[in-house]
């Protein structure tokens, strides 16, 4: 059977292009990656099913070493079965279309506004956005959640979730990389606690809505779960956000894309979505087999862990006519797997949406026309990223 020997492992395509690992996974799938200790399957067809499938193919993160400690025993990432789909339907109440359209004029906007007015490329040379767009994502979702820290409060917490993304990246195998975690998620809690706090009367702020949504699903729901449902929010919105913000900027350093979208701007939210399908901030997903099942003819086990590698599944030519190209007029633009699918699926996806758009908007109208200075390379494994993101203004030479 393929295997990682044939193949090689997923974890050797760190800081390296995977997009041919990706075709050959979707060749051959399932693949046994040894050094995973996983199965790896890369089709749509195949790593949605076993998204949805949430009895057969739970998520692996409750499963970690220490994941409670660091992530909370009541997060939404750790718990499964009904309390799972409960708080699930909860925050995607709490993220609604109405809900988030109330965040994006209170908060987002707000916040692009002020990070457009500085980074704005001119003719005095190159910007690199690499941090500033690291903390743009955080003064958002900071924020959303109460704290209105400053650039270098900012920096600081940035640093601080840094050690929580590297076990995640490490799915949980390392335990050093899970006893930073735990130590960092301790400081970022105690960094969040006073914004909590001062939110949690306000009956208008996601910090409420988040403690009433607590209290109806768990008996005992305290402040600590609060500051632990804020912390996976935080991950998701300082994390994801951050690297598909720069996906955004180096897509619209394309000068074709870029005047498309300034002379059309109705197709910006299509944009958004092509970014999310062709520069997947999430490449994998790790499920636990708990009930026997058969993916390509081949039988995995209980107790196996198999890999969805969503970012493969979002270029697979089943699913998308010549998937690599970069198309605005894209039938089915919005059906890929960047917010992930199933029970799991991203309950602030709309928001998520907004957010992007929202920075679009703001950069296509606010900022001259640019073009990107160096051209970057898309680094990161699991999660990947555009790195540096440096622009510069063009010059009209008429």
């Amino acid at each position: 059977m393929p295997t990682a020997q044939l193949l090689g492992s997923f974890e050797q395509r760190t800081d390296r292009d995977p997009w041919a690992f990706y075709e050959e996974v979707r060749r051959h799938e399932p693949v046994w990656d040894q050094a995973m200790a996983a199965w790896l399957v890369g089709t749509y067809e195949s790593c949605a099913a076993v998204l949805r499938d949430e009895r057969r193919f739970s998520s692996a993160i409750a499963d970690y070493p220490q994941a409670d400690s660091i992530l909370g025993r009541r997060s939404l990432q750790v718990i499964g079965g009904s309390r799972h789909a409960r708080m699930h339907k909860q925050l995607a109440a709490l993220f609604s279309l109405r809900a988030s359209e109330e965040y994006r004029l209170r908060t987002i906007v707000p916040a692009v506004r002020e990070w457009i007015a500085t980074c704005r490329p001119d003719v005095t040379g190159p910007v690199n956005l690499v941090s500033n767009l690291d903390l743009l994502a955080l003064r958002i979702v900071s924020r959303l959640l109460g704290s209105t820290w400053s650039d270098h409060e900012l920096r600081e917490v940035r640093g601080m979730l840094g050690p929580i993304l590297t076990w995640f990246a490490a799915y949980g195998a390392d335990s050093q990389a899970a006893t930073d975690a735990a130590r960092a998620a301790s400081a970022v809690r105690k960094r969040l606690r006073p914004g909590v706090e001062r939110e949690l009367p306000d009956s208008t702020s996601i910090v409420h809505a988040l403690d009433r949504a607590g209290r109806d699903v768990f008996r005992g729901w305290g402040r600590r779960d609060l500051l632990d449902q804020s912390l996976t929010i935080m991950l998701a919105g300082a994390g994801t956000m951050s690297e598909t913000f720069s996906a955004l900027v180096v897509r619209l350093g394309d000068d074709r894309t870029q005047a498309q979208l300034r002379r059309l701007p109705g197709l910006r939210s299509r944009f958004v979505d092509e970014c999310l399908r062709i520069d997947s901030p999430v490449h994998a997903r790790l499920r636990v087999v708990r009930d026997d099942a058969v993916i390509g003819g081949r039988l995995l086990r209980r107790g196996q862990r198999v890999m969805t590698l969503n970012a493969a599944a979002n270029r697979d030519h089943q699913r998308y006519p010549h998937p690599s190209s970069f198309d605005l007029a894209r039938r089915g633009h919005a059906a890929h797997l960047g917010f992930n699918v199933g029970p799991r699926h991203c309950p602030g996806a709309t928001l998520a949406r907004l957010e992007a758009t929202a920075l679009v908007h703001a950069i296509l109208d606010d900022w001259p026309p640019f073009r990107l200075d160096v051209q970057p390379e898309y680094v990161g494994l699991v999660s990947r990223s555009y790195r540096p993101v440096v622009v510069t203004q063009t010059i009209d030479k008429g």
